[in-house]
This record gives C-alpha cells, sequence and structure tokens, in this order.
C-alpha cells in the first residue's frame, strides 16, 4: 500500500428522488456534501453504539423536549397550567387509576 492512501469502500442506498434532493438541498447550506454527511452519521454510530438520535413512531415526539424549541415547550407548558387554572384536565389519583388499568388489562390481570 503507497503511504498515505486510504482505502474506501462504497455504501449504496435507495431513497426517493424527492428526499434526496430536499437533504442535500439542506446539506448544501451547511457546506458539505453526502459523502461528508454519511461518514459522520457513521462515525456518530460508533461513537454512540447505536442510533445517535431516538427513533420513535409517529405521534409519539409530540411532547419530546429534546425536539421542542424553547417557544414551542413555554407554549404547551402555558396551555396546561392555563387548562390547570380553569380547572379542565383529570385529577392525579384518577389518572394513576387509568394507567393502572390499562396496563391490568394489556397484561390480562
Amino acid at each position: 500500500m503507497i503511504s498515505g492512501v486510504t482505502k474506501t469502500t462504497t455504501v449504496t442506498a435507495r431513497m426517493t428522488p424527492e428526499l434526496k434532493s430536499e437533504a442535500e438541498e439542506i446539506l448544501e447550506e451547511l457546506g458539505i456534501n453526502s459523502s461528508i454527511a454519511i461518514n459522520i452519521l457513521y462515525r456518530q454510530i460508533v461513537y454512540c453504539r447505536g442510533l445517535p438520535f431516538p427513533l420513535t413512531l409517529p405521534g409519539s415526539a409530540e411532547y419530546d423536549r429534546s425536539r421542542m424549541s424553547q417557544t414551542q415547550f413555554e407554549s404547551m407548558m402555558e396551555k396546561g397550567y392555563q387548562e390547570a387554572l380553569d380547572g379542565k384536565g383529570t385529577e392525579a389519583d384518577q389518572v394513576y387509576d387509568n394507567v393502572l388499568n390499562s396496563l391490568k388489562g394489556r397484561a390480562g390481570v
């Protein structure tokens, strides 16, 4: 092997042309190409020993604080606070009973 030359390999992925185009526009704004982005992703997978972000089902990320801006979080908290002041919502004991009954139902108890 010639000194200073690194072996490389190719990664092939299938995606829609629209997704590829949209992602490449963003990468261009960041000043990197898709090869660099893939290398970054793979390095993070190795570093984290898994994906460097949580996998969630659609809809379940709605209340994920790590995915909200500060403004979104504050808005959600203000809405909840106002609902509590207005007497809307469910008492904590009732929430606990609902969760417990749901878990019992799933367990077949």
